[in-house]
């Protein structure tokens, strides 16, 4: 039974839905037309107690929730079925997160592309010279050079060091609606790409857009960018 609100009525048949303010009468509406019958009952507010009123909300926020789960796990498989295989087992995954080695957070974002909320890593405000790894395998990722700071929230860098980022996936190349980045070694998720880099003027012209989590920082003085393409 579908729960009206208080103070109206809502009569919908095939072709029109027509709604009436203050309908005070109790006795139900019933509309047929070509087969089809509708009925709702409408409960005028001086019948209406707390209790009530309190029930039907309850319901309807537990439904709203249990439908955005079930749309989150739904997204999250279809995305696993386009994603390029993680070369990590799932033995060596639990493993990392058993050792503490990764957060449960980090877990989530490199194992199942998870995001983290936007401003919540404290890599956003790094800025000394250095390397960013990934927190899973060590591979060397990012560095210092081509940080900048979108005001995205997350971690954003103009170039990727060499031959340590895959896009690969089949979704964004077939479709073009995003591109995923991963990390070569572990195949862990770390982020997007964009092609809005023109908008901070970086040279590449991109915005790599990185999960903080998935990543640490180790200082060097040495910090490389990308070598130059020999083309």
């Amino acid at each position: 039974a579908a729960w009206v609100p208080p103070f109206q009525s809502v009569t919908c048949t095939p072709l029109r839905c027509s709604r009436s303010l203050f309908n005070a009468s109790p006795r139900p509406r019933e509309v047929s037309r070509r087969g089809l019958a509708v009925s709702i009952f409408v409960v005028p507010p001086s019948q209406m107690d707390v209790a009530s009123l309190a029930e039907n909300a309850l319901f309807t926020l537990t439904t709203a929730f249990a439908l955005s789960r079930l749309l989150a796990i739904a997204t999250a498989k279809l995305a696993d079925a386009f994603n390029p295989k993680v070369k990590l087992p799932d033995e060596e995954w639990d493993a990392l997160l058993q050792q503490g080695t990764l957060s449960k957070q980090a877990y989530n974002v490199l194992r199942y592309s998870s995001t983290e909320r936007p401003f919540s890593s404290d890599l956003n405000d790094e800025n000394r010279p250095g390397i960013y790894k990934c927190a899973a395998c060590n591979t060397d990722l990012f560095s210092s050079v081509t940080k900048f700071d979108s005001g995205s929230g997350w971690p954003s860098f103009s170039d990727t060091l060499e031959a340590e980022v895959t896009e690969n996936n089949f979704l964004d190349k077939t479709i073009n609606l995003r591109q995923e980045i991963h990390c070569s070694s572990c195949g862990g998720h770390l982020g997007h790409v964009f092609g809005d880099g023109f908008r901070w003027k970086v040279p590449s012209g991109r915005r790599y857009c990185i999960n903080g989590c998935t990543l640490k920082f180790e200082i060097s003085e040495n910090a490389r960018a990308k070598k130059p393409s020999k083309n």
